[in-house]
């Protein structure tokens, strides 16, 4: 039987895969990883409140210029529940964040320039010298595991690739925690290890 194989090209704008990586880093992949930010990339963390004042003092055209159409859902975002960036999701714009040269949550970084590295949750050892618990690197390859722009694009094309129904639940918006946990694992160590 002869069949026709068709590839599709898919662009994807950094806040709808940060919206999934979100899953994983607010649950989903919290039982085999943890993770230091490694590189800020010369970003500070900015708060909602710095946001939303940045916002009030742009015009109209910047604002616009600080949500990204996505193609995939034929809309803006963030800001597509009420068709407008404002204060309460100025931190999930990843122009506004770049403008600002900041990032709200550690697990933007990587979206921003800078890198995450990852450790082992079940490595805990407890260190009486400096009083907290110290967590193993993940490696691959003899190398730490990390997310970084780079990352992100690998692990993507190797869940479309091995992992079909994942990817597919992403693209389609019909995951869940494990989808998330798969993305992060797919970018992060190369397949899924865990789970």
């Amino acid at each position: 039987m002869t069949h026709i194989e068709v590839t599709r090209t898919i662009k994807l704008t950094d806040y709808e895969i940060w919206n999934w990586l979100v899953g994983a880093f607010e649950g989903g992949s919290n039982y085999w990883a943890r993770t230091k930010i490694t590189d800020k990339a010369g970003l500070r963390r900015v708060t909602q409140q710095e946001c939303k004042e940045y916002l009030a003092q742009a015009n109209a055209d910047a604002l616009a210029e600080f949500q990204e159409y996505s193609e995939l859902h034929r809309e803006y975002q963030p800001g597509r529940s009420y068709g407008k960036l404002d204060g309460w999701n100025a931190t999930d714009s990843f122009p506004l964040l770049r403008e600002m040269k900041g990032f709200h949550y550690s697990h933007q970084i990587p979206f921003l320039g800078g890198e995450l590295t990852f450790y082992d949750t079940e490595s805990r050892k407890w260190n009486e010298e400096k009083e907290e618990f110290e967590y193993e690197v993940l490696t691959i390859n003899g190398r730490p595991a990390v997310l970084n722009r780079s990352s992100i694009q690998i692990g993507l094309e190797i869940m479309a690739e091995n992992y079909p129904r994942h990817f597919n639940d992403f693209i389609n918006q019909g995951g869940d925690a494990i989808t998330s946990d798969v993305m992060l694992q797919c970018m992060v160590l190369r397949d899924v290890i865990y789970g």
